[in-house]
């Protein structure tokens, strides 16, 4: 997703839109949040989705150039 964004999405937030809503870590290294759940969900907007599918088409066809 990384390669078909470009580089426009992060990778944490690449990684955010393959999990569950459900999903949680506990808060480390920040005193203000210890022991805290923090959400590792991140949903996709719909322009970071046609982004995503504009991106595909080009890179596929990219592929398919190899």
């Amino acid at each position: 997703m990384f390669e078909v964004l470009k580089g426009t999405a992060s990778k944490s937030k690449i990684d955010g839109w393959g999990r569950s809503e459900e999903a949680t870590k506990s808060a480390t290294g920040n005193r203000r949040l210890d022991n805290a759940k923090v959400k590792r969900f991140r949903a996709m907007t719909d322009a970071e989705f046609d982004a995503f599918c504009a991106g595909l088409i080009d890179w596929l066809k990219e592929e398919d150039n190899d």
